[in-house]
């Protein structure tokens, strides 16, 4: 009898140990954090987290992490499809430290990641977003700022594959390179909207393969370039810059350095930078064509080096710089 009971004890014990581990490993499409949370909670409304990393743990592929209240989360791998959103009026913020970056992504091919909201700080980090792999990250009304250690940038994204990057209504400012944009020959994409790209060394910096979209943007008092454009070997690039104000910065607005690159600019501002446009090819050409521009009050205004292109129809004013400089050719608009 009494080996019955103790049988029937062990077994309910080992059942609800079964129970426990379940509910204990369980996801969820939305989790939450919160500052009054706990790592070891459920991650749910009732029972936030206290940080991205625990949330993230709990949440379901393609699910979505929710700050409930203003607060530094700490830094997070993302590893699957999630989104990180921060509602309007709320502070959710990363402070970067020491040998760490703030946000990785090293996600799986179809996996597609949002970052909605974040503010995140440099204090001795190393990067505050770094994209690895992936099929896209998107980076919505972020700011980030203070990452000036050499070889680090606030946004680095590193595809080894066709991965996409979107980045819209934010504030990039204060690193080493604000946006770097670099792979290792494969085609990728990255689309930048509505964003200031400002106070940086180098603003936009891509030695990349693939497609770049940059429109509807600041990129001012930059100590270096304003936005460079190169390739490496076995890279072809192809770029659209519309509606910019490319201002104030220490070296050129935009510099256009390497073979197999052609460029399209429209409808922007290039003024007070060291040379306002400037292009360079490699073994191929690189041309840059420039339709109803201001270029103004640069050094010089527009320049060329070997195998450098620059194409214009006379909608472009180039003109009050201390150098206009000459462009290649011109066309004939139709």
């Amino acid at each position: 009898m009494h080996d019955a009971v103790r049988i029937l004890s062990v077994t309910m014990a080992a059942a609800l140990g079964l129970t426990i581990a379940s509910t204990a490993s369980a996801t969820a499409q939305r989790t939450f954090v919160s500052p009054g949370g706990n790592d070891l909670n459920a991650c749910s409304l009732a029972a936030p987290c206290r940080a991205f990393a625990a949330a993230l743990l709990q949440t379901n592929p393609g699910g979505e992490i929710i700050v409930l209240d203003s607060a530094g989360y700490g830094s997070v791998t993302i590893n699957k499809a999630v989104s990180i959103v921060v509602p309007p009026g709320i502070y959710a913020g990363i402070s970067v430290f020491a040998t760490t970056d703030g946000v990785v992504v090293n996600a799986g091919p179809t996996d597609e990641v949002i970052l909605r909201g974040l503010t995140i700080n440099a204090q001795g980090g190393n990067n505050g977003i770094v994209f690895n792999t992936g099929a896209a990250l998107y980076v919505e009304s972020c700011t980030i700022r203070g990452f000036t250690l050499p070889g680090t940038a606030n946004l680095k994204f590193a595809p080894n594959g066709a991965s996409k990057l979107f980045v819209k209504d934010s504030f990039i400012r204060g690193g080493q390179t604000g946006i770097a944009l670099a792979n290792g020959g494969t085609a990728a994409s990255a689309t930048i909207d509505s964003t200031r790209i400002e106070s940086n060394v180098a603003g936009l910096a891509a030695t990349f393969s693939g497609a770049v979209t940059l429109r509807n943007s600041l990129v001012i008092e930059n100590t270096g370039n304003g936005v460079t454009l190169q390739t490496g070997a076995g890279q072809a690039l192809d770029a659209a810059l519309e509606n910019l104000l490319v201002s104030d910065n220490g070296g050129n607005g935009l510099n256009v350095v390497g073979a197999a690159i052609t460029v399209a600019v429209s409808n922007s501002e290039v003024v007070r930078n060291a040379v306002g446009v400037f292009v360079q090819g490699g073994g191929t050409p690189a041309t840059t064509r420039l339709t109803n521009n201001v270029i103004s009050r640069n050094t010089t205004g527009v320049a060329t080096g070997p195998n450098g292109n620059i194409v214009t129809p006379l909608s472009n004013t180039i003109e009050g710089n201390g150098t206009d400089g000459t462009v290649s050719s011109h066309y004939t608009e139709k």
